[in-house]
């Protein structure tokens, strides 16, 4: 999560929080990443999310999914955050 609040200049409560009718793309990256980058599951993303139901991670990874087929530049901001991510993770490996 830190990693997509420092990409997008965003502090952390603006990616938990989520308001009806109001995209929170930074959220819908976030959930997309933790998903289909780092293959968690479901019930762990929503409980990183304050509880939320696991229709709800769904339906943000199916629109994230959307999204990234009409806009090519969300797919290169999808792999900046996965390879900061995956970078600090290596560094802290060594």
């Amino acid at each position: 999560m830190h990693h997509v609040c420092t990409f997008y200049d965003i502090p952390l409560d603006a990616l938990i929080q989520a308001k009806r009718h109001v995209l929170n793309l930074p959220r819908l990256v976030c959930i997309y990443i933790c998903r289909k980058q780092f293959g968690l599951t479901l019930r762990i993303i929503a409980n990183s999310f304050n509880n939320i139901s696991h229709v709800t991670v769904s339906t943000a990874i199916q629109k994230c999914e959307y999204r990234l087929q009409k806009e090519p530049g969300l797919r290169q901001e999808v792999d900046a955050i996965y390879h900061s991510i995956r970078n600090d993770i290596l560094k802290n490996h060594r």
